[in-house]
C-alpha cells in the first residue's frame, strides 16, 4: 500500500494455515518528489504503525460498506447504498433504524450492490444536539451496525447552511499530535482531549489538516457535536503531471471518503493545501474534486488556497508606506524608501487612512463550494516586506497591524469564504510587550487585528486559525524558541494556554456566537 494515513486491507484467506500464523509488517515512511505528500512538509512525518491493526473475520459472503445519508430534509428521506461481496443476485438484505421503527428490504444486484430510501422522523444532528441513531445492516449471516447522525449541509450564495439554516464556522485547525505526549494522536483518548480543547474555545468546527487522521477523529467529533474539515496531503507543489502521483492522491480521496461518509460531523472534504497556480495543478485538482462529487454529493468540497502574490504585496507595501510616513518618527533612510514607493505610484498612491481589499481570484474557487484562503498578515508578510524594502520589521509590523483593521477580504465568485489559516508564533510563557515577535502579547495582537479584518468582510463565513497546539515541524529550527516546533499554537505541546486563546474564545462567545 502506498499513500500512508488512509486505511487499507488485504485478503489473507488463502495465506492462512492451520495452527500458528505469523503476520510480518514492513513500514517505510520515506517520501519522494512523486509521493503524496512530497519530501517537503511543514509537519513531522512520523513513521511506524500509527493506526489500528486488526485481523477481521467475515462470512464468505459479507457486507463490505454502506453509505447512509439524509437526502431530503423536509420529508426526512434517508438513502442507504450497500456494497457486498459473495452474495447471489437477488439476495435480500435489510436495513433497520430500531429507535424510529424503520425496517426495509434491499434486493442485491449482480454486482452485490443495492439501494433503498426510507422516511423516518429523525432528529437532525447539529453542534447543539449531536443526535445519532443506531443503523443496522444485515445480509445472510453478516451484520453491521453504526451510530449515524442525519443532517444536511449546503451553500446558498455566500452563506453556509446546516439543516437549512445559516451557520458561521467558528473553527480551529489542528495537527494529529496529542496534548502532553510526543508522537501521533492514535488513541480515542488522545483525540478526545484535543477536541475538548477546541470546545473550550467555543468552536463548532475543526480543520483536520493536512492529511487524513485516524477514524477516531470523525467518530469523536460526531459524539461531541463538532463539525469537521478532512483533507488529503496534496500539499504545496507536488508532481502534478505524474500519473502515479495522481493515482496515489485519488486513492487517498476514495478511501477517506468511503471511510467517513457516514460521519455527520464531516461537512467539508478538502483536496489540497497551498498549491501554486498552474494548468497541470488545475487539471490534477479538478480530477480529485470530480472524484469527491461522484463518491459523495452530500457534503461541500474545498481546498485551502495560497494567499499573497506579487501584485497584492506591492499594493499592501504602498499602504504601509503611506501609513508609516504619516506616523512619523522614521530614520532618514526609511523615510526615503517609503517616499520612493509612493512617488512611483504618483496620483495612484493611497492615503494614510485608506483601507485595502484582499481579492481572492484563484480559479480553483470556481470549482469548489467554499473558497478557503490561507493568509498571514501580521506574521510572514511583514518579514517579506522588510526584505523587499530594506526596512526593519519593527517599523513595519505596527503599521501592518494598524492596516489590518481597515482591510477586508472577498472572493471574485459568489460563494462563502473561509479563512482556513492565519496566525502568529509565540513561545509559551515568553512575554515582553506586544511589539516583540515570538511573545504571547504579539500573537494576541495579531489575533485582535485579524478579527477586526473579518468584521469588515461579510463574505467570510468561517475561519480556522493556525493552530490549536504547537506541533513538531522539520522546517522550524530556531533555537530557544521553535526548537523544531511550529509555535503558532494557542496552547503549547503540554497544553498550557497562551494569551491568544482567550482572545479567540471571547470572540467566539460574543459576536460570532450569534452570527449564524
Amino acid at each position: 500500500h502506498r499513500g500512508g494515513y488512509v486505511p487499507f486491507s488485504f485478503d489473507v484467506t488463502d495465506r492462512l494455515q492451520p495452527g500458528e500464523n505469523v503476520l510480518m509488517v514492513r513500514v517505510d515512511n520515506s517520501l519522494s518528489a512523486e509521493s503524496v505528500p512530497t519530501t517537503r512538509t511543514d509537519w513531522w512525518p512520523y513513521g511506524g504503525l500509527t493506526r489500528d491493526v486488526a485481523l477481521v473475520e467475515t462470512p464468505r459472503a459479507f457486507i463490505r460498506n454502506a453509505r447512509i445519508a439524509l437526502t431530503d430534509r423536509a420529508s426526512r428521506t434517508i438513502r442507504v447504498d450497500m456494497a457486498t461481496e459473495g452474495f447471489a443476485e437477488g439476495t435480500t438484505a435489510r436495513v433497520s433504524i430500531p429507535e424510529v421503527g424503520i425496517e426495509a428490504a434491499l434486493n442485491l444486484a449482480a454486482d452485490g450492490t443495492a439501494s433503498v430510501e426510507v422516511s423516518a422522523d429523525v432528529e437532525l444532528w447539529s453542534p447543539e444536539t449531536p443526535k445519532r441513531y443506531e443503523v443496522v445492516l444485515t445480509a445472510g449471516d453478516d451484520r453491521l451496525s453504526d451510530q449515524v447522525g442525519f443532517r444536511t449541509i449546503e451553500t446558498r450564495g455566500t452563506k453556509i447552511l446546516l439543516n437549512g439554516e445559516p451557520i458561521v464556522l467558528r473553527g480551529i485547525a489542528t495537527h494529529e499530535e496529542p496534548i502532553g505526549e510526543p508522537g501521533v494522536a492514535y488513541t480515542r483518548e488522545h483525540v478526545l482531549r484535543l477536541l475538548e480543547e477546541a470546545k473550550a474555545l467555543n468552536a463548532n468546527f475543526v480543520r483536520a489538516a493536512h492529511y487524513p487522521y485516524s477514524r477516531y477523529m470523525a467518530e469523536t467529533a460526531d459524539e461531541l457535536g463538532l463539525m469537521l474539515w478532512e483533507e488529503v496531503p496534496v500539499y504545496w507543489n507536488i508532481a502534478w503531471e505524474n500519473p502515479q502521483t495522481l493515482a496515489i492522491a485519488r486513492d487517498q480521496v476514495d478511501t477517506l471518503v468511503r471511510r467517513d461518509w457516514n460521519r455527520a460531523s464531516v461537512i467539508i472534504w478538502s483536496v489540497a493545501n497551498e498549491t501554486p497556480l498552474s494548468e497541470p495543478r488545475m487539471k490534477f485538482l479538478k480530477r480529485l474534486i470530480d472524484d469527491v462529487r461522484t463518491l459523495d454529493d452530500s457534503r461541500l468540497v474545498s481546498a485551502a488556497l495560497l494567499g499573497g502574490g506579487r501584485r497584492q504585496f506591492a499594493e499592501i507595501i504602498s499602504h504601509l508606506a503611506a501609513r508609516s510616513l504619516a506616523a512619523g518618527g522614521l530614520s532618514q533612510e526609511d523615510e526615503t524608501v517609503f517616499k520612493g514607493v509612493l512617488d512611483q505610484l504618483g496620483d495612484a498612491a493611497p492615503g494614510p487612512a485608506d483601507g485595502y481589499t484582499v481579492v481572492i481570484d484563484d480559479p480553483l474557487g470556481e470549482l469548489t463550494d467554499v473558497v478557503a484562503y490561507n493568509e498571514y498578515f501580521g506574521w510572514y508578510y511583514s518579514a517579506v516586506f522588510s526584505a523587499q524594502l530594506g526596512v526593519g520589521e519593527d517599523v513595519l509590523r505596527p503599521r501592518m497591524l494598524e492596516l489590518m483593521r481597515d482591510m477586508r477580504i472577498r472572493a471574485t465568485v459568489d460563494k462563502p469564504v473561509h479563512i482556513s489559516e492565519f496566525g502568529a508564533g509565540a513561545k509559551s510563557g515568553r512575554r515582553g510587550g506586544e511589539a516583540l515577535i515570538w511573545t504571547e502579547e504579539y500573537q494576541a495582537k495579531v489575533y485582535e487585528a485579524q478579527i477586526a479584518m473579518l468584521r469588515n468582510s461579510p463574505q467570510v463565513q468561517g475561519m480556522t486559525p493556525w493552530v490549536l497546539k504547537d506541533f513538531r515541524a522539520m522546517l522550524r529550527p530556531l533555537a530557544g524558541v521553535q526548537d523544531y516546533f511550529n509555535r503558532k499554537g494557542l496552547i503549547d505541546e503540554a497544553g498550557n494556554r497562551k494569551l491568544a486563546f482567550d482572545v479567540l474564545r471571547e470572540f467566539y462567545a460574543g459576536e460570532w456566537a450569534d452570527a449564524d
